[in-house]
């Protein structure tokens, strides 16, 4: 039986048509609201400051002139090699196009230097701390909440359902006897008389994320069978040997949390239920 996946990431909109909004239990103060988002705005303006202004450029005339240096060097080298003599020309250039290229890399280190001496984002990082703290006072979540990691997708009826997951990490904890998650600006809460029970699945999941430090080759994370595919120099993607489904239902339609076989047992503490195999 296919079941929905819950993601949180469907629910922070104010649309009203956005998917299973009746599951929102509370939602952060507009005030708190309207500072994370002027936030965002300056976090968005000090990295396209970065991407754009003087580094950027630096970047990327010194690639280019780097780039330009090797061609040239390369064009000597099949040059002498085919005719045993070598152009003064070409040659020049390459050297002043490597000349130049670590000269504008040399500055962009410098400015990187000084912009990370004045650099805006540890402030914006003290302040995002800060409104966090406001809005788990605000939406009521409590210290002792579990920082429990799930597996999501953006939620769409003609996603494959081999698509790879994302991952969300959400602060739970049990209140009225609902199972609470917060997330961001957002408490949803699963009423726990609809959760049918925790089963472990063997189905191989992948996951596109993952903010754990050496997920895929610590001792620690060894049992859980988890391998990870490098994508390309900054994207990577991860599978494991199998996880762990909430399910209950709402209004008839049955749903499903998706879990990470590491981290199941803060969840196991807070609910009290037993695993039961696929």
């Amino acid at each position: 039986m296919q079941r929905e996946n819950l993601f949180m990431i469907n629910i922070h909109s104010d649309d009203e048509q956005i998917d299973r909004k009746e599951l929102i239990l509370r939602r952060e103060n507009p005030i708190i609201k309207a500072d994370r988002e002027a936030l965002n705005e300056k976090l968005g303006k000090a990295i396209m400051k970065n991407a754009f202004g003087p580094a950027g450029v630096m970047m990327i005339l010194s690639t280019l002139f780097l780039m330009g240096g090797l061609c040239f060097g390369l064009l000597t080298v099949v040059d002498y090699l085919r005719e045993k003599s070598i152009s003064p020309i070409v040659l020049g250039i390459a050297v002043v196009s490597l000349a130049l290229g670590g000269i504008f890399a040399l500055i962009r280190k410098n400015i990187d230097k000084k912009n990370e001496e004045n650099s805006p984002l540890d402030a914006l990082d003290e302040s995002y701390a800060r409104i966090a703290e406001l809005s788990r006072r605000d939406l009521g979540v409590p210290s002792d909440a579990k920082r429990i990691e799930l597996f999501a997708h953006f939620y769409d009826e003609s996603d494959a359902p081999d698509e790879a997951y994302d991952i969300d990490e959400v602060e739970a904890f049990v209140e009225d006897g609902k199972l609470c998650l917060y997330h961001i600006d957002v408490v949803i809460a699963i009423p726990l008389d609809s959760i049918e029970g925790i089963v472990k699945c063997g189905d191989t999941v992948r996951f596109k994320d993952q903010t754990r430090d050496s997920l895929d080759d610590s001792e620690e994370y060894s049992k859980y069978g988890i391998e990870k595919k490098q994508i390309d120099g900054y994207n990577a993607e991860y599978s494991m040997n199998g996880y762990y489904s909430l399910r209950f239902s709402l209004d008839g339609t049955p749903m499903e949390i998706a879990i990470p076989l590491y981290e199941i047992e803060p969840l196991l503490d807070l609910i009290g239920l037993e695993v039961v195999e696929e």
